[in-house]
């Protein structure tokens, strides 16, 4: 007959319950760490989505924004002509260009399209009636893109850099009290100026931006290089003029995340046509999802380790007196005199050392011979 001892499982249970909660531990552990990295490419391309379009959006915004308190100060200047003196209307003129660095001439032109009064005196008496400002700005509000000067070309100081000097035009039509026009202010604020502003924006942002006209051309951009059309999906959107989205190697052999803004406007300010490209390199958010993965593990092994811990007080508790009431069973039956514990922190450690105690008593338990006639 087989010894009953010789089949007892060799796994205690103390054991078995740190087994299973180590294998769940491994199991959940392996499937989280496959749904991450399935997702990490999804994770990172809505990330740099996100990004991209918040600081492109910013950056459009406080653009248009810049502008736009000129495009303001223009409409005042234009609302107090005819009722100043000529000197007085030269003087304001003056004080709006301030020292040249931001605008560059400020000026008004009679419908025929000559120059009456201008900041420092500059083309006064000239004809721009062929200029696009002058043009734009007898039909209304008018803004115009970047563009080479012309006629102050020779009039205004070489830049430092010995660049072209280069302009951006704000125009509106000048009205006597009956509504007539009777001229056009002009402003022609230096393109050198505006692509600063732009690049202090796009270093703020982290993230390189490109002005493009309405023909697709890249009117200003904050990176080394002119990027050019280039064949990229992202410019003939800008061609298009609608708002997308994409992922593509640009000309330096890099992989970027560009988003297009359609358009460059607010409150009142004409449109200039222009559509804002932000591109941010797609490499530059690996550290930030390598840090994320490195957190996301961080977490899984604190949690590992607090399970671990709540695991070894359950055994404590709940596991390790019903290994004890086992060995004092064990003991029971090997014949020493001992009696089980009466209490124990579960009903079923409780029931089973209420069970063995009365085993125990049964086999103490003698008849006498008058019991047993």
């Amino acid at each position: 007959m087989v010894d009953p001892r010789q089949t007892i499982s060799q796994i205690s249970l103390a054991h078995a319950v740190f087994g299973f909660v180590a294998v769940t531990c491994v199991i959940l552990s392996g499937f989280i760490w496959l749904l991450i990295s399935s997702r990490s490419e999804q994770l990172t391309t809505a990330a740099l989505d996100n990004a991209v379009r918040l600081r492109t959006e910013s950056a459009a915004e406080n653009l248009a924004r810049t502008l736009h308190s000129d495009w303001h100060d223009l409409q005042q200047l234009a609302s107090m002509i005819g009722t100043h003196s000529d000197n007085e209307i030269t003087a304001l003129m003056a004080g709006l260009q301030g020292d040249g660095s931001r605008i560059s001439w400020v000026g008004l032109a009679d419908t025929a399209g000559n120059v009456r009064y201008a900041s420092g005196n500059m083309l006064v008496g000239q004809d721009v009636s062929s200029r696009p400002w002058f043009r734009g700005g007898l039909r209304g509000g008018f803004a115009g893109n970047v563009h080479e000067a012309v006629l102050l070309a020779s009039l205004l100081p070489e830049t430092a850099e010995g660049e072209v000097t280069r302009f951006i035009d704000l125009a509106l039509p000048v009205r006597d009290e009956a509504g007539e026009v009777t001229g056009v202010l002009g402003m022609h604020i230096d393109a050198a100026w505006l692509k600063r502003q732009l690049s202090e924006t796009a270093e703020t942002l982290n993230i390189d931006l490109f002005l493009v006209a309405a023909d697709g051309s890249v009117s200003l951009w904050t990176t080394e290089a002119d990027p050019g059309s280039s064949g990229l999906a992202i410019m003939r959107a800008a061609q298009a003029g609608v708002a997308a989205s994409d992922r593509e190697t640009w000309p330096d052999g890099k992989d970027y995340f560009s988003i297009l803004v359609p358009s460059v406007t607010y409150d009142d300010l004409p449109n200039f046509g222009w559509r804002v490209v932000g591109r941010l390199e797609a490499a530059s958010f690996a550290p930030a999802m390598q840090d994320a993965l490195g957190t996301i593990g961080a977490v899984v092994l604190s949690a590992i380790s607090l399970l671990a811990g709540l695991t070894a007080i359950f055994v404590y508790l709940f596991v390790r007196p019903i290994e004890a009431l086992a060995q004092t069973a064990t003991r029971i039956a090997n014949g020493d005199e001992e009696f089980p514990p009466e209490r124990g922190n579960t009903r079923e450690i409780a029931e089973l050392s209420a069970a063995v105690a009365r085993i125990q008593e049964q086999r103490d338990y003698r008849p006498s011979a008058a019991d047993v006639s």
